[in-house]
């Protein structure tokens, strides 16, 4: 009868922690729907408030190997970029950094997003990126971990373990 209890607690903690972070991994990664900037980018998308903003200024910026914030300890590129909207010239500036190889790759032209109320607000794929969904991964991770724990000891507590 243990051995039941122990397979029926196992078999239900773990399908409710998949539950939890397919869900999670469709809702915050895969659709975006968990960043307000992704939402952003859909709305402006489906409404045409897109334009291509071109490259104007590139300026490289060593890293310092000393430092302990990762965002200084490599070498990156901080980009500006000009993009017009009813005859009006706007900047919108990035950095893109690349710890992995020597390469920094950035792209010459990007589409920036913007609110017609609002176009020096404009954004790009580049603000919404991977941190986001980086720290997406991580909390949807936690939670599936959370999940099976949970429903584990309320099962034993249950079912009398």
């Amino acid at each position: 009868m243990d051995a039941i209890r122990t397979i029926i607690t196992l078999v239900v903690s773990l399908a409710a922690a998949i539950f939890v972070v397919v869900r999670g991994t469709n809702k915050n990664v895969i659709n975006g729907n968990g960043n307000k900037k992704h939402r952003f980018i859909e709305d402006a998308k489906s409404k045409g408030n897109v334009v291509t903003a071109k490259q104007i200024k590139s300026t490289y910026i060593p890293g310092d190997m000393n430092s302990t914030l990762d965002s200084n300890r490599y070498p990156s590129y901080r980009v500006t970029y000009e993009y017009t909207i009813d005859g009006i010239n706007y900047q919108k500036k990035l950095t893109f950094q690349s710890p992995a190889s020597a390469i920094i790759d950035y792209p010459l032209d990007v589409e920036v997003y913007y609110d017609p109320k609002a176009p020096a607000k404009g954004i790009t794929i580049y603000d919404a990126g991977s941190k986001v969904q980086s720290a997406g991964c991580l909390l949807t991770g936690l939670m599936g971990v959370g999940t099976f724990l949970l429903v584990a000891v309320l099962l034993t507590f249950i079912l009398g373990g």
